[in-house]
Parts: C-alpha cells; sequence; structure tokens
C-alpha cells in the first residue's frame, strides 16, 4: 500500500482525485437529476465568457460518445443497477430498490456529461486566466521576493505555508468546479482565477531567501 506523506501532496490529491469522485458518488442519491444536468442559464453565462456553449455541447457529446456509449460502459451501468427479478415475493422490496438505482443510475451520468462539458468549456477560460493572471501574479511575487533579499529581508514561512496551501485548494479545485451541483457563472469562475492569481503570488514572493 502507498502511504503520502508530504502534506502538500495529499491536499493535491485529495482535491484532484477523492473530492471529484466522491461527488460522482454522493450526489446523484441525494440531489435530483434534473439539478446534475446541464442548464440553459449555464449556457448563456459562458456564452457572456466569449464561449460557445452549443459548440462544446456537439465535442462533449462526441467524446461522451465515444468513451461511453461505443465501449458498452453505460449499458453495462444500466443493465446492474436497472436490471430487476421481479417475483411476488420481493415485489415491493425490488420496486423501491429498482426506482433508487434507477435515479442514482441516471442522475450519475447526467453529471458525468455535464462535468464532461464543463471541463470542455473551462480549458479555454483556465489556459487564459493562467496566462494573463496567474503567471504574471507568480512572477511579480518572485520579483518581490529577489527585492527582499537584496535587502536583506526574511521571508515570512506563515504566510508561505498558509498561502501555498491555498494555492493548492484552488488548483485543486479547477477539478473539483466541475462536479459541483450548482450553474456556473462568469463571477465564479472570475473569484477562482483571481484568488489563485493571488495566492500564487503570496507564495512566490515568500519563498525562502536564504536569511
Amino acid at each position: 500500500m502507498i502511504e503520502v506523506k508530504n502534506q502538500f501532496a495529499r491536499h493535491t490529491m485529495f482535491w484532484w482525485i477523492f473530492a471529484p469522485f466522491l461527488m460522482a458518488v454522493i450526489l446523484p442519491f441525494i440531489i435530483p437529476k434534473v439539478h446534475l444536468s446541464l442548464n440553459q442559464a449555464e449556457l448563456e453565462a459562458f456564452n457572456s465568457m466569449g464561449i460557445d456553449g452549443e459548440k462544446k455541447i456537439k465535442q462533449t457529446d462526441s467524446l461522451f460518445n465515444s468513451w461511453f456509449i461505443q465501449t458498452k460502459i453505460r449499458s453495462h451501468f444500466d443493465n446492474i443497477f436497472e436490471n430487476t427479478v421481479k417475483t411476488p415475493s420481493t415485489w415491493q422490496f425490488q420496486q423501491s430498490s429498482r426506482k433508487v438505482t434507477s435515479e442514482w443510475n441516471d442522475g450519475f451520468w447526467s453529471l458525468v456529461y455535464r462535468a464532461m462539458w464543463r471541463i470542455n468549456a473551462l480549458l479555454t477560460i483556465y489556459l487564459m486566466g493562467f496566462i494573463c493572471f496567474v503567471i504574471p501574479s507568480f512572477i511579480d511575487g518572485l520579483i518581490s521576493r529577489a527585492k527582499k533579499k537584496y535587502e536583506f529581508r526574511t521571508n515570512n514561512p506563515l504566510y508561505f505555508y498558509s498561502s501555498a496551501h491555498t494555492t493548492i485548494l484552488i488548483a485543486g479545485l479547477a477539478l473539483f468546479i466541475p462536479f459541483i451541483p450548482y450553474s456556473l457563472t462568469a463571477l465564479t469562475v472570475g473569484l477562482f482565477i483571481i484568488i489563485l492569481a493571488g495566492s500564487s503570488w503570496i507564495v512566490a514572493s515568500n519563498f525562502q531567501t536564504g536569511l
């Protein structure tokens, strides 16, 4: 069994792997399918950010079909969660069980499809935000660090530690956001990029200066 001892690595694995997986498994049990599907309001929000939502739908349809329909993964899930043997003695139990598992199966695939669409739509926004805000902020932070070293000032390890965790958290949310059960807006995406840029600046400006 692999044990990850580095705290930063553990946090990264949690937000990039386990949190999205848990969301995909748990949400279909507690949230109706209608709230896990792509809606018009979200399409309009992405259109306002310069993303062609309809084009992304066609691309996502193609990916979803090649990954899950043609490979029969979706049909296997349908067989597992929706097929039951109807016998008189257990009819009521099987009907209730079938309803729950069928609703979970429908909700799960709606969530997967919407997450794929969001990732596809967000890639351009993430890339532009990274190039225009995160990288310049990080470089400016390095310049601030160099200035402190030149002036024989010390770094602040508390700022570095806390902001490094914030950076990991926000970066991890890049993969977590597509699974959240709420419609994404321009404000949500914008705040995500701004916080990531700010925490990156603090991390870079408080690297160990050697003093």
